[in-house]
């Protein structure tokens, strides 16, 4: 038994003495990740939205584990996420394209896809369709309001004809 109080006593401290070198170890580790990532999301030119989706996993930070590794996997993570943004983005553009088609006032692509940043994808395909169909709607009011001006103007200028006409008659 005093034996093993030995020998505990002297392991206890090596082993405390080893866990702040490995603790020390994978927070350099997670600063590496991070810088990782940042380049990535720089290289890449994520949005936020998917930047925030690139994060440091727990394997990045196994003692055993190399660098060459974990770039290579926040580089596959980051294109997964950089084509999911393309597509969206595509969406969105063909989504404003498509209505534009439709209406006289144009919108502006590069607004709906900033609100990425805030919504899902199918909220904001939804928000353009509506926009355009409230766009459509005035539109059509104005239409009609500028017929109904032409008709009347066309009826006052037919009474001033008829008017004139019996006049010098």
């Amino acid at each position: 038994k005093e034996l093993i109080s030995i020998i505990e006593n002297v392991e206890k401290p090596l082993q405390a003495g080893i866990d702040v070198y490995d603790n020390e170890k994978r927070d350099k580790r997670r600063k590496q990740a991070e810088d990782f990532i940042q380049k990535e999301v720089n290289e890449l030119q994520l949005r936020p939205e998917f930047a925030s989706k690139l994060v440091v996993k727990d394997f990045y930070m196994n003692l055993s584990g190399t660098q060459k590794e974990v770039k290579e996997d926040i580089r596959k993570e980051g294109m997964l996420l950089k084509e999911a943004q393309d597509n969206n983005i595509q969406m969105i553009k063909t989504a404003v394209n498509a209505v534009n088609a439709t209406i006289s006032t144009p919108f502006n692509e590069e607004e709906f896809i900033r609100m990425l940043d805030h919504y899902e994808l199918q909220e904001i395909v939804n928000n353009i369709n509506n926009r355009a169909e409230q766009v459509r709607e005035a539109e059509r009011r104005v239409k009609e309001a500028a017929e109904l001006r032409a008709k009347e103007e066309a009826k006052k200028e037919g009474q001033e004809f008829v008017r004139r006409a019996f006049q010098a008659a």
